[in-house]
């Protein structure tokens, strides 16, 4: 019995204590909250004013239906913000891409010329498309596309990017602008690749 008492003592001194630090005692028996479908970090690098943006999630679609869409330059309308993107030249595993980025108003949109080079290990499920800037409206613009198989339908995609463009705007409100756009591009891209895939298995013929 007296345990039993000290017990109950003890649970309401700690439902005082929580009331007093503003905790609700079911808060602690809540799961935590999941985490959300883009992971983004930002790194600064030497040199630079922006930092570098590194951006994952994973998209239940097969990695080679994602791979045609972040691989192709002629295809980023389907899932970015752009006036214009194409292909220019294609020699081996390399391609140069022009690309016009939309912006709001009252700034002009975006223009660039990159080289990309692309590496695929098909038995290892691993694809990378990286980019250089030739030209265009930056002081520097560089990133990668890179993507791994994990499953049949399943596939995480990893979106690093350093961009400095040529905008007047402090690095602050820059930088905010860029992760957020980051993270509509990359959920942009799962509902497309997603979208493709769902299409492609309700025209299979059932086995």
């Amino acid at each position: 019995m007296k345990r039993a008492r000290r017990f109950r003592r003890a649970q309401r001194a700690l439902v005082l204590l929580l009331g007093v630090l503003g905790v609700s005692p079911l808060a602690l028996a809540e799961p935590p909250a999941p985490a959300p479908p883009v992971q983004l970090k930002a790194f600064t690098v030497a040199g630079r004013d922006m930092p570098r943006l590194d951006a994952t999630i994973e998209i239940a679609a097969p990695v080679e239906e994602v791979w045609r869409l972040v691989s192709d330059c002629d295809r980023y309308g389907e899932f970015m913000q752009v006036e214009r993107s194409r292909v220019v030249s294609r020699k081996g595993n390399s391609m140069r891409c022009e690309l016009e980025v939309d912006l709001p108003f009252p700034f002009s949109s975006l223009e660039s010329t990159s080289d990309a080079v692309i590496a695929v290990n098909e038995a290892a499920g691993t694809y990378s498309r990286s980019w250089k800037l030739v030209k265009g409206d930056f002081e520097y613009n560089e990133g990668s596309w890179q993507l791994t198989r994990l499953g049949p339908n399943r596939t995480r995609v990893r979106y690093s990017i350093l961009a400095e463009p040529d905008v007047m705007l402090p690095l602050g409100v820059l930088q905010s602008k860029q992760e957020a756009r980051t993270r509509e591009t990359l959920l942009a891209l799962r509902e497309r690749a997603q979208a493709i895939a769902a299409r492609k298995a309700r025209a299979s013929p059932v086995r």
